[in-house]
């Protein structure tokens, strides 16, 4: 048996609790051990493995489904590391994806969506971990989603005025750049 425990404890409860509940001559797996003494006086040594996280990069393009209120970016990358929580070993899928960002936000039409094990490789529709110990970790600097969005979108500047703005979704660090200066206006990098 290949058992992997999740959470903490001591590791004498741990393989306490295997060695009681394991059928007798089964074979054990994995990177953590501790010795038991049988009622015989006998040692026998317990293995187990702990779950290990693995970086999961999520990728989709967000389209607003009433055509008027953008999709709400920053709510979706904040909602979808509480609500997207793959279990130990479970394959993710664009199905289950798409359902969490309508739970969180119903104006929101998930498309070209794909899982990655990083942020340039190859996307898949569904993705299993590497190894049955392990489970995804969405965390929102690796969610990636297109179009990149700038809050607020359209502004008008008078003179001697400040304008702070948002990027919200893409990818890495977000630098800004005035296209077309005819103004004399100038971006402050630092906020």
């Amino acid at each position: 048996i290949w058992v992997i425990v999740a959470g903490s404890g001591e590791p004498e409860e741990i393989a306490t609790a295997i060695y009681n509940k394991r059928n007798a001559g089964c074979g054990m797996y994995g990177g953590e051990s501790y010795v038991i003494t049988q009622v015989d006086g006998t040692f026998f040594t317990v293995y187990w493995d702990t779950v290990t996280s693995q970086t999961l990069y999520i990728k989709f393009t967000a389209t607003s489904l009433d055509g008027v209120n953008p999709p709400n970016i920053a709510a979706i990358r904040e909602g979808l590391v509480t609500s997207f929580v793959p279990g130990v070993a479970e394959q993710v899928n664009i199905n289950d994806l798409a359902t969490a960002v309508q739970a969180i936000d119903n104006n929101t039409l998930v498309t070209n969506a794909g899982f990655s094990l990083t942020s340039g490789g190859s996307y898949t529709n569904t993705l299993t971990p590497s190894t049955k110990n392990r489970q995804f970790a969405v965390t929102e600097e690796n969610i990636i989603i297109i179009p990149m969005i700038n809050s607020p979108a359209a502004v008008t500047v008078t003179h001697a005025t400040d304008q702070q703005f948002t990027g919200l979704g893409g990818f890495g660090t977000l630098v800004y750049t005035i296209h077309v200066n005819n103004s004399s206006g100038s971006i402050n990098g630092a906020t």
